[in-house]
């Protein structure tokens, strides 16, 4: 993740200057086949050492069958189209903060940790002819974590798919399922 000195504005519209100088994470792959997905799915991550913030660009050829009914936070996000951030902070491969969003901007967040955990998070979702985007910051501090140069922590990218053809892709190739920490990629902290 680069380290910025000011984050984005929490809108949904990718276009701030702070993501066009981010390394993009692309290559998802289909779960549980491991084969290229179907569409693409383009992250960039910055933080400004309070806030991580996390850009999603998810092409959608069938645009108009986007599923969304999740509108309350902790509601079944994952069964819309929606994309999820997997942290693990203390990289001990095994616990996890859990981070879902949906393209209304709902959220839904979990921490293998604590059942009632709700971070201090933003989110909006913006969609366009072909695509949807999402921005979501998260409060360093609710997670009990800090993100210094050279940190690394756990971390895998998802995306839920329902327009279309139904498809769970992830960065990190995981097998069977999201909720597998032991597989999950890493997050480096720019020096």
């Amino acid at each position: 993740a680069k380290i910025v000195r000011r984050g984005p504005i929490i809108d949904g519209d990718l276009s701030d200057a702070v993501w066009q100088d981010a390394e993009a994470a692309t290559g998802f792959v289909s779960i549980p086949r491991a084969e290229k997905a179907s569409v693409e799915t383009e992250v960039r991550i910055v933080t400004d050492g309070k806030w991580l913030y996390f850009a999603f660009h998810n092409v959608e050829p069938h645009y108009g069958e986007l599923k969304a009914y999740a509108m309350n936070r902790d509601e079944a996000v994952w069964q819309d189209d929606a994309v999820e951030i997997f942290l693990d902070t203390n990289l001990d491969r095994t616990t996890y903060y859990q981070i879902l969003v949906n393209t209304l901007g709902t959220i839904q967040d979990n921490d293998t940790r604590d059942a009632v955990w709700n971070g201090d998070i933003k989110a909006a979702a913006r969609k366009g002819k072909g695509y949807w985007d999402v921005e979501i910051a998260i409060n360093l501090a609710s997670m009990k974590a800090k993100a210094a140069p050279g940190d690394v922590w756990g971390m895998n990218l998802c995306r839920d798919r329902w327009a279309g053809r139904a498809e769970n892709s992830s960065w990190a190739f995981v097998g069977h399922s999201f909720h597998t920490p032991s597989k999950f990629g890493k997050l480096v902290f720019e020096k």
